[in-house]
C-alpha cells in the first residue's frame, strides 16, 4: 500500500493525525533554510520506533528505526553468505553513514559533509555530479589489478 501525503506549512496537522496509517517512509522535502526549522520541530517530537535521517540538504526522512542501508545489506550479506570485507559501499550523506560504516571499502564524493568523509576509506576528487562512481570504480578496480598482480 503506497501513501503519498502533501503537507503544507499552513495546514495544522501532527503525527497523531496520521499514526496508524501503516507506512515505511516518510520523506519531506523543502528549501535548505526551512529544513532546518523542519528538522529541528521533527527532533522535538516523540518518534518512538522511528528514526530522522538527512538525505540531502532539502530532504530528511522518517524510517523505521530498525530500517536503514547499512542494516539492509548486513542482512544481504548474510543471506548470501558473504563477509563485509567483501563489500563495497558508496554514498553522499548522512543516510549513507550506516552503509558506509558497514562495507569492507567504501568511497564518497569530494562534496559530501566532512564528516561522511571521515567514515570512508576513499574520498573521491571528483563530486556527485562529475564522476566520483567513475573514479571510485577506477580506484578499486587498479588496486585489486595491482593485488592480483602481487600475488602471481
Amino acid at each position: 500500500m503506497i501513501y503519498i501525503l502533501n503537507w503544507h506549512p499552513h495546514e495544522r496537522a501532527g503525527f497523531d493525525d496520521i499514526k496508524d496509517i501503516p507506512w515505511v517512509k516518510f520523506i519531506f522535502v523543502y528549501d535548505a533554510a526551512y529544513m532546518e526549522e523542519l528538522v529541528s520541530y521533527l527532533n522535538r517530537q516523540d518518534l518512538r520506533g522511528a528514526q530522522l535521517v538527512r538525505s540531502d540538504r532539502m530532504l530528511c526522512e522518517i524510517l523505521p528505526r530498525e530500517s536503514g542501508k547499512g542494516r539492509g545489506v548486513q542482512r544481504l550479506c548474510e543471506l548470501l553468505g558473504v563477509s563485509r570485507d567483501r563489500l563495497i559501499g558508496m554514498g553522499d550523506y548522512y543516510n549513507d553513514r550506516e552503509l558506509l560504516e558497514y562495507a569492507g571499502f567504501s568511497a564518497v564524493p569530494a562534496n559530501a559533509p566532512a564528516d561522511i568523509q571521515a567514515v570512508s576509506s576513499l574520498t573521491t576528487k571528483a563530486d556527485n555530479l562529475s564522476g566520483a562512481v567513475a573514479e571510485a570504480i577506477d580506484y578499486i578496480m587498479s588496486h585489486r589489478n595491482a593485488a592480483e598482480n602481487g600475488m602471481r
